[in-house]
């Protein structure tokens, strides 16, 4: 079932919309068909070993390798999936599985090329006083999800969907899309969902990606250079959330050009409600950016630089915004007992059902909450904590930091008008004393009375000059006094409220890796610069790590092992000991044209350099043959391409040449458009040229 569908009416969806009705709230999703998948083929990989027709006998060592694997592949049928980005649709980080130490690597795979994030990084330098890191991001890794015996994850840079087998790393099958893949994929009933940038969300069946159904959520094929790349006006980045067979996401970033939420039957694709109504508020905020979450009855959207919008999960229709002022903020979000725990620099905690309810607050960057607990990693600990008690005295003291704030700015303004008015009673005292001291010497020495009575009169004058300054002063020293007592007295309550975080603190440890963080068994993992590693959440103690080039910016476990995604476009898996090790696999390149065109593409490359010197920017290829004058302008120059052509084979078969060779996504992108209708923005191209003219000699219409 191969199924494509339109942007829907709006009006027609909005007036007339169906209802579905969803079971009890469940933490996660599940890949059952996978999960007997993978049993069924680690069982009957197990059964080939030592078989009749092996012409070797078994050694002592041979025996414990398939000891071990067998034993493995039993524990592996009762393996819990990581079927979505942090496991489940609270985002929680959390599983039951369990990883056996020591753990060693089976396989590197290196993709082709690294992520592309779609947002640069923010100014190395504080801002209105505050040092922000990078808040909008979610594509800075190709992020994981494993169902059964297979692993999942989109990237950024070649538009693509990938499925690895998970005991070798090796590439199941590989699907194109027209747009970046930034969010990781969500499996779910043996298929797999995923949102493009190019405004289409996609359902491919897990066993041979195999497209189920797609939809076109953008309401229009409108596309805008971002990012150095073509993208859809209305780009998917919020991911799929599927639960209780219902798929969610939604389609736009730009509140001005409208953000539309979505739910959808999973199974069919087929739409239960469209709303684009929360776009429609005056100077709204609805930029939907980052993994969605969902409670029994409310999505939770992660609004890039600011906190998650609630959704009602019934109508799509906007429930609330929440903003904590500059300092909270992001794509990073979970949910716990009916709370949000959300922000980058620090984290808020408050209530699902009123935004105002905070309760808690962490100086942490990644946190895990369990029903007791709170596990939490800054950039430089690891701590584990009693939450009934660190929340409450973390948000008292970040109430009290702010009065405390609020007290020094108020002191500016007394503080200066003391420093004013001692200057004034200073410059008073001066001026009486050299008047008593001129009229002492005129009521000594002069005989004009009209003189002295001047300067006496000149003395009073002063003397109430001096008292008037006396009484500013006593004054603005006593508003002094009177803000400042209050500044000590916050400031002893700060302390009292850090004694309470102390308190709650059940072990703290060195720690620098706070880019990842997830809680498997009984067993923290976190990742970070050049490392991973495993620490006991009772303890704290240092159980287990390696080494990884770049940061660690994704984890997952499942299956007994451990994926780590980094910024360098690696994933690894690290297994128990007795598992094969299968080294780095890569993606090999090829040239899959066969030499279609060559000798004449390269002569017109050579003449459209020679006549234009266009080698940076962007080219449009209107007309393709095979693709080759695309792969040989992007041999030759730095262009990014884009080729067009009405027909589906030749952009299919353009699209499989120009991936084996490592290309498409990167450098070249191959799309199915009419030649007089290309929904591309205008004058982006700083170079037209047309392989069908090239070696047809015909012109596009």
């Amino acid at each position: 079932m191969d199924t494509a569908r339109e942007h829907p009416d709006q009006g027609r969806l909005q007036g007339r919309r169906r209802k579905m009705h969803t079971g009890p709230y469940s933490g996660r999703s599940t890949a059952n068909g996978d999960r007997d998948h993978c049993r069924r083929g680690l069982l009957a990989r197990g059964s080939t070993l030592g078989s009749a027709g092996s012409r070797e006998p078994w050694t002592p060592r041979g025996l414990s390798l398939l000891v071990a694997i067998i034993a493995f592949a039993l524990r592996a049928s009762s393996a819990e999936d990581w079927p979505t980005y942090r496991h489940d649709i609270a985002r929680s980080g959390v599983t039951g599985e369990s990883l056996e130490l020591p753990l060693r690597s089976c396989w590197v795979f290196q993709a082709r090329h690294a992520p592309e994030p779609a947002w640069g990084e923010p100014k190395p330098k504080p801002v209105e006083g505050i040092l922000e890191l990078p808040r909008v991001r979610f594509d800075d890794a190709y992020h994981v999800v494993v169902a059964g015996d297979r692993a999942f994850f989109g990237t950024s840079s070649d538009n693509a969907v990938f499925c690895l087998d998970v005991a070798t790393g090796r590439i199941l099958w590989k699907r194109l899309v027209n747009g970046p893949v930034r969010l990781a994929p969500t499996v779910w009933n043996g298929r797999v969902y995923v949102g493009s940038d190019d405004g289409w969300v996609y359902c491919f069946r897990a066993s041979d990606g195999a497209v189920v159904w797609k939809l076109r959520a953008a309401p229009h094929d409108r596309k805008v250079l971002g990012h150095g790349k073509l993208i859809s006006l209305w780009p998917v980045r919020t991911g799929v959330l599927v639960d209780d067979g219902v798929a969610y996401f939604a389609a736009g970033i730009f509140p001005g050009e409208g953000v539309f939420f979505y739910a959808v039957r999973a199974d069919t694709g087929d739409v239960i409600w469209r709303d684009g109504s929360a776009s429609e508020v005056p100077q709204s905020r609805i930029s939907p950016q980052g993994y969605l979450l969902a409670s029994r009855d409310r999505l939770y959207a992660p609004m890039g630089r600011s906190s998650p919008a609630a959704i009602d999960r019934k109508t799509g229709r906007l429930l609330y915004t929440a903003y904590f002022g500059k300092t909270i903020g992001g794509t990073y979000a979970l949910l716990a007992d009916n709370s949000i725990f959300t922000g980058t620099e620090q984290m808020i905690a408050y209530r699902q059902d009123s935004p105002g309810a905070r309760f808690a607050w962490f100086a942490g960057r990644r946190l895990i909450v369990t029903p007791d607990h709170c596990y939490m990693v800054t950039d430089h600990e690891m701590s584990s904590l009693d939450r009934r008690i660190y929340g409450p005295a973390g948000l008292r003291r970040q109430s009290l930091f702010r009065q405390r704030d609020s007290i020094v700015r108020q002191l500016r303004t007394p503080r200066r008008e003391l420093a004013e008015a001692k200057r004034k009673l200073e410059e008073a005292r001066v001026r009486l004393q050299n008047c008593a001291e001129q009229l002492q010497q005129a009521t000594e020495t002069s005989s004009d009375e009209s003189q002295v009575a001047k300067l006496r009169s000149q003395c009073q004058a002063l003397r109430k000059k001096v008292t008037a300054a006396e009484r500013a002063v006593q004054s603005a020293r006593s508003q002094v006094a009177k803000l400042e007592g209050r500044l000590k007295d916050v400031t002893g309550q700060i302390h009292e409220a850090e004694t309470a975080m102390g308190s709650a603190m059940i072990w703290r440890r060195k720690c620098s890796n706070s880019d990842a963080f997830i809680l498997a068994g009984g067993m923290l993992s976190a990742g970070g610069p050049g490392e991973v590693e495993a620490v006991a959440a009772e303890t704290g103690q240092r159980l287990w790590a390696a080494e990884v080039e770049g940061r660690a910016k994704g984890l997952a476990v499942a299956s007994g092992r451990l994926f780590v995604s980094t910024d360098t476009g690696a994933i690894y898996c690290f297994g128990p000991a007795g598992l094969p090790q299968h080294g780095r696999v890569t993606e090999p390149t090829t040239d899959a044209f066969a030499g279609q065109g060559a000798a004449a593409c390269q002569k017109a490359v050579e003449q459209i350099l020679r006549r234009t010197d266009v080698r940076r920017g962007y080219c449009l290829v209107l007309g393709l043959e095979t693709g080759r004058l695309a792969l040989e302008l992007a041999r030759r120059t730095e262009l990014m391409i884009y080729a067009v052509d009405p027909d589906a084979q030749t952009v299919a078969e353009a699209r499989k040449a120009l991936d084996a060779a490592g290309l498409f996504g990167t450098r070249v992108c191959v799309e199915q458009w009419p030649l007089n209708r290309v929904p591309y923005a205008n004058y982006f191209a700083n170079l037209i040229v047309s392989e069908t003219t090239v070696l047809t000699g015909e012109l596009p219409p």
